[in-house]
């Protein structure tokens, strides 16, 4: 009880009502452990022991989320590490980082609830979000697939829960540090883990198909590009603007590890989207230019060793082979233009509601689609998906949320500059450039029916809307990066 009283003050009544808030969620946790522990008994199987594990430490991380609210987010990504692993519940079966997401959020909102504040924080450029939710349930009888189109939504929905859930946690930059600098630690192991298990390489049309390509624990290679491309600006800021000498070396060993996994899933949407993220770094930030002319030199040196060793290596010359299909006919657009005449179709079919929220897999395989023999999962352009698959307001309406992210990202980078804090505005551009890199690889590509993919991307959103918000909290100014 004294450790609750430090969190909330010596008020009676907030006490009384933080240790009901803590009895409430440690009872929901054991309902969620029972549940868990009926699941492992029941199916067994290989992730019967993780799911044992996840009971014995439930409790525990309750308990630090209440004391700490930071570590809700950062318990949420520990579990990108399983990946597509799945957790049933009933009739229900919720991907691992799912399940975990619903956990944090409603043990998060006790405990605020308990201290008088809404259950979680809102912040207004989700409006845009809220309104894309309300379009795709307006879309949804319009289906092609209720199962597809009722996953999607609540994936969605659960992404912008918990982006509320960082926005609420991250009251001060302490706070949006550590849940950032957690985020890159664990895309850095993940990128490392990939690393370990890299195997050759086998190119087929000049590097515009390759086997053996980097994947880790997603589903396939894309992916694994996208969620590295999302991360390296992030690790970058760091690595500009850490407090800490020492969290500076360790952002950049990280951005190491996580740029390795971005080269070898040889992603060229990932590709571009990471030049456009570099491109604005170096155009906003002067300490960014500053470390690219230092490193100027040894770069060049790395690169010709690495370039006069390709000819002995087949693994650096597919990769080079990669490279070269970004500019040339056939490269990132070979065998898309057929599915974008397929997108096409369906949106002049049913401008307002399209085929249906997911649905674009099922519309493309039908008799009158122009690409069924293609069966697209997407139509490789976020808005051509959504448009497709929910309509052009859907897709209006993700282009407003994404010029309120701007906005969002301008006033916070503006604040940190007029409190003199250089460093938390490299955080901003980092987390700005890692939402760039996104819109840079959504041109060509969409990723984000992956769960893991989506709860990052809205992971990186909420630390954004809270960074325009936050305190700025002990040691705001970096005297050695002023």
């Amino acid at each position: 009880m004294r450790a609750i009283d430090r969190v909330v003050g010596a008020s009676p009544v907030r006490t009384a009502l933080r240790a009901a808030s803590l009895i409430a969620g440690l009872a929901v946790t054991a309902a969620i452990a029972g549940a868990v522990t009926a699941a492992a008994v029941h199916y067994g199987g290989a992730a019967a022991p993780a799911l044992v594990l996840a009971v014995a430490i439930l409790p525990l991380v309750t308990l630090l989320i209440f004391l700490s609210p930071p570590v809700g987010p950062m318990a949420v990504f520990v579990t990108f590490a399983a990946g597509a692993a799945s957790v049933p519940f009933g009739i229900v079966t919720l991907q691992v980082v799912e399940a975990a997401t619903l956990y944090v959020a409603l043990v998060v909102a006790l405990g605020r609830l308990a201290t008088g504040h809404a259950p979680l924080a809102w912040s207004a450029p989700l409006w845009w979000l809220a309104a894309l939710v309300t379009w795709t349930v307006v879309a949804l009888p319009s289906a092609l697939d209720r199962t597809l189109a009722i996953r999607q939504i609540a994936s969605l929905a659960g992404a912008i829960v918990f982006a509320c859930v960082v926005v609420a946690v991250c009251a001060t930059w302490v706070d949006l540090r550590r849940v950032v600098g957690a985020f890159v630690a664990v895309a850095a192991g993940m990128a490392l883990s990939a690393l370990v298990s890299a195997g050759q390489f086998r190119s087929f049309g000049g590097g515009s198909r390759v086997e053996g390509r980097l994947q880790g624990v997603f589903d396939q290679p894309n992916q694994l590009g996208s969620f590295c491309a999302l991360v390296a600006p992030v690790a970058a800021s760091i690595a500009i603007g850490g407090r800490t000498r020492r969290s500076r070396l360790l952002a950049v060993a990280a951005l190491a590890a996580i740029l390795g996994g971005l080269l070898l899933s040889l992603s060229r949407g990932a590709w571009i989207g990471t030049i456009m993220a570099v491109l604005y770094l170096l155009a906003t930030l002067p300490q960014a230019r500053r470390a690219v002319v230092a490193l100027s030199i040894p770069l060049i040196l790395v690169a010709a060793v690495i370039g006069s060793f390709a000819a002995g290596s087949p693994q650096l010359e597919v990769v080079g082979e990669r490279f070269t299909t970004l500019t040339r006919q056939g490269g990132v657009y070979d065998a898309r233009s057929e599915i974008y005449r397929e997108a096409q179709r369906e949106i002049l079919a049913d401008p307002w509601t399209g085929q249906g929220p997911g649905s674009f897999p099922v519309a493309s395989t039908r008799a009158s689609s122009q690409a069924f023999t293609v069966s697209a999962e997407h139509a490789h352009d976020i808005l051509l998906t959504w448009a497709a698959e929910s309509g052009v307001p859907a897709a209006l309406a993700i282009v407003g949320f994404g010029v309120a992210l701007a906005f969002t990202g301008r006033r916070a980078g503006r604040s940190a500059l007029a409190r003199g804090d250089p460093a938390d505005r490299a955080i901003v551009a980092g987390l700005v450039a890692g939402l760039i890199s996104v819109g840079g690889q959504g041109i060509v590509d969409y990723t984000f029916r992956n769960a893991v993919i989506l709860i990052a991307l809205f992971g990186v959103i909420g630390a954004l809307l809270a960074a325009a918000r936050a305190a700025p909290g002990t040691g705001a100014r970096s005297p050695e990066l002023a």
